[in-house]
């Protein structure tokens, strides 16, 4: 480890050295426009990262291609307080140490849109085209307010090229590398009058996987059409369609893998289990600026998913997914700086089941919601003071057969909840801005949680209180944060009795969040460290850790443009050791610690040609992304793993025309 982490950095000093007879100099306006840089998701209404009382995170189209990031967890990893994984080939994003329920605990957004679907599933953060990502909304412990039901974490949003360009652009690109991995695709934008644009963005990818029946197939396609009503009113409407197709290898055994967990890591005992998901979204916004004062805005999408899994041509899972929602909002701004959001919140999804696991069942579980939110935001001379409520309420609708839980009666209930967000922020000088911020929020349980419980299931609680700084300090931009989180009747999935339930006791996460990056002339270097720790203050785990959550994380970056064309980037990644996921008796050893490193290298011809290439985890470090332990009486220790990919090298180009 430590010999791997030497030549890491040896890998990262190495583009400092190459051209070190040329002056670096300090860029002072390109460090300061990290402060100025819009920000969506905190308001929907454009703010900017220096006026925003979070530990905000920005990752523009420039990160994403410096980094070279074939994916949006590529491109969120140095994020700090962000665990992004590419678990189960779908992509999780964890923030604040949600652990195992990451996927209900973070919420996703795509251009304001929830991606988290009604059931368990989790949002499929891989569906996204990164070639069409304009830039990337990273804000944990925040968006209760805003978004209420399962911002636990904090949210990310992921704006698109789509929804963010107002001009024109062309380009097309192809890649290939190892595990047959290909891929190519066009993003077109143009102006076909003063008024109006037409956008289209298509992306195919195949690759047969580091495992064995672990091929993941995806095509994805946007269209979209911004027509410019006048200077004040644009009305805009896309539509995506994205198709999967892929292996299902599944986990594997401690006995699998040898004393040492390094043998047979690409096998699989699920040779021919394999998966379909196919999406359809229609999202239609529509915004205006009515006076100086006044500002609306409302976003509504409906989407539609088909699932259908087989193993071995015989037990069958399928189930369709839909999604309703609409969200109008309305800012008014009363003074400088000074203004107040308010909206309101419909949200409706829909999952039926008709076949689990090769038995036929009849569910329909219905999910929806109504809630009204306002968030002001005070100006007094360098203060700025924050007030948001939100008052949510959650109705159920769920209908299934007995096959699936003998003895079990499905019943309808509702729930309403509150989430309250203050802070204040103080700008106390040209750069540099400090706050302190309280949120308390909630999450509900989703339709198949329910489904299989073993008791009504109530919400999740949490409590953030946070202090944090952001300034440029000796030539570098510094974001740093400290927080403490409560959770309480946090829902999990008991691996033991296979069912849903509310975890006994309340959690405290007490964390540091650090981010500098300093721009050297031709130099760019970057630095993330994240501290976490995790206690159970009461209940049967009392003084035990929260498993899956890794105490400590950093991440190291560096980019050199050796010439006008030739642009090398590395990034050495660490993630500390942490108990298996659902061992929350703390019985079983901690899983080891490891660290990757990537290296990337860009030529840009500057004639709209590029040419680039990569190998990650050069090291080829065996680690395990996920992994999960529990105690049963009838079966022992059970120990699970899904191995993460070793060493991966790709090359492409891309073309802008």
């Amino acid at each position: 480890m430590k010999k791997k982490m030497l030549l890491g950095a040896f890998i990262l000093c190495a583009w400092s050295a190459i051209g070190a007879e040329e002056d670096f100099f300090f860029e002072e306006g390109t460090i300061t426009q990290r402060l100025e840089e819009s920000v969506v998701t905190t308001e929907r209404f454009e703010t900017n990262v220096r006026n925003t009382p979070k530990n905000i995170t920005i990752v523009t189209r420039d990160d994403i291609e410096k980094k070279g990031a074939k994916s949006v967890i590529e491109a969120l990893k140095g994020v700090p307080g962000a665990n992004a994984k590419n678990s189960f080939g779908f992509g999780s994003i964890d923030l604040r140490g949600q652990g195992a329920a990451n996927h209900s605990n973070t919420l996703i957004l795509v251009d304001g849109i929830r991606q988290n679907p009604v059931d368990m599933g989790g949002a499929r953060v891989n569906n996204i085209d990164i070639a069409n990502v304009e830039r990337i909304e990273v804000i944990p412990g925040g968006g209760s307010v805003l978004y209420g039901d399962g911002a636990v974490g904090g949210v990310v949003n992921i704006v698109t090229r789509t929804a963010a360009a107002t001009e024109g652009y062309r380009s097309i690109f192809a890649e290939a590398g190892k595990n047959s991995l290909l891929g190519y695709g066009v993003n077109f934008g143009e102006k076909l009058t003063d008024s109006l644009l037409l956008q289209l963005n298509y992306t195919d990818r195949n690759n047969s996987g580091y495992r064995d029946n672990g091929d993941y197939d995806t095509e994805n396609i946007e269209v979209g059409l911004k027509y410019m009503l006048s200077d004040t009113d644009t009305v805009s409407y896309k539509y995506g369609h994205y198709e999967e197709a892929y292996g299902l290898p599944g986990s594997l055994k401690k006995n699998d893998l040898g004393d040492d967990l390094d043998e047979g890591r690409s096998w699989t005992k699920s040779p021919r289990k394999h998966a379909e998901y196919i999406t359809d979204s229609h999202t239609l916004s529509y915004g205006t600026k009515i006076n100086n004062s006044l500002e609306f805005m409302i976003d509504g999408n409906y989407k539609k998913s088909d699932y259908d899994s087989v193993d071995e041509g015989e037990a069958n899972t399928a189930y369709d997914n839909s999604q309703y929602m609409i969200k109008p909002k309305l800012k008014l701004s009363y003074g400088e700086g000074s203004h107040v959001i308010f909206g309101y919140d419909y949200y409706k999804g829909d999952s039926e089941v008709k076949d689990y696991f090769g038995s036929p069942v009849d569910r329909d579980l219905e999910k929806s919601s109504d809630s009204v939110f306002a968030l002001n935001t005070y100006s007094w001379k360098k203060f700025q003071f924050i007030q948001g409520v939100r008052y949510e309420k959650t109705d159920y609708d769920l209908k299934a057969d007995q096959t699936l839980e003998p003895g079990k009666t499905y019943t309808d209930m509702d729930s309403s909840n509150t989430a309250v967000e203050l802070a204040v922020n103080y700008l106390y000088s040209d750069t540099g801005s400090a706050y302190i911020s309280y949120t308390n929020g909630f999450r509900t349980p989703n339709t198949g949680e329910l489904s299989r419980a073993s008791e009504d299931i109530k919400e999740q609680t949490h409590e953030y209180f946070e202090v944090g700084l952001k300034d440029v300090i000796f030539d570098s931009f510094v974001s740093a944060s400290v927080f403490k989180a409560y959770t309480e009747d946090e829902i999990y999935y008991d691996k033991v009795n296979y069912v849903n339930t509310n975890l006994e006791g309340e959690s405290e996460k007490v964390g540091v969040e650090l981010f500098a990056e300093q721009y050297l002339g031709r130099l760019t270097l970057s630095e993330t460290f994240t501290y976490i720790e995790t206690e159970m203050q009461d209940g049967p785990y009392e003084g035990k850790e929260v498993p899956g959550v890794p105490k400590y994380s950093f991440n190291l970056g560096a980019d050199y443009q050796f010439t006008s064309k030739l642009r090398g980037n590395t990034s050495i990644n660490y993630v500390g050791e942490s108990y298996y996921n659902s061992d929350f008796n703390n019985e079983a050893d901690k899983m080891d610690d490891y660290i990757t490193v990537d290296i990337k290298a860009a030529y840009d011809f500057q004639n709209g040609l590029e040419i680039y290439a990569g190998i990650d985890n050069i090291f080829a470090e065996e680690y395990y992304e996920y992994a999960g332990y529990y105690y049963s009486s009838s079966s022992g220790d059970n120990y699970y793993y899904y191995p993460a990919p070793e060493r991966t090298y790709y090359a492409g180009f891309k073309y802008n025309f």
